[in-house]
């Protein structure tokens, strides 16, 4: 916020919005902080996608999706005891060397 503020932080071209943990960033308190950056997103951008990833859907995001969202949003939930499907490689890459 303090960047937009300060016009530091140009806003006009944004494509896509990613909220990782969205349910735990409304629990720490920012659903203003993540509602009036949204908002200035949505002032000057005629068109974004926004993404929201979380482990609960509570009533805050579910009002978040309403106001940012269009109609065709889509909702995908897995279920605690849905397997990872075996056609999928896990891997990691060590960049500490």
């Amino acid at each position: 916020m303090d960047l937009i503020e300060r016009g530091l932080l140009n806003l006009n071209h944004v494509k896509v919005v990613c909220i990782d943990e969205a349910d735990f960033m409304f629990d720490i308190g920012f659903q203003s902080k993540i509602d009036e950056i949204l908002t200035s997103i949505k002032n000057k951008c005629e068109e974004f996608q926004l993404l929201c990833f979380t482990a609960t859907l509570s009533n805050q995001i579910v009002g978040l999706t309403k106001k940012f969202m269009n109609k065709d949003k889509i909702e995908i939930k897995m279920e605690k005891d849905d397997s990872v499907p075996s056609s999928i490689e896990h891997f990691g890459i060590n960049l500490s060397k």
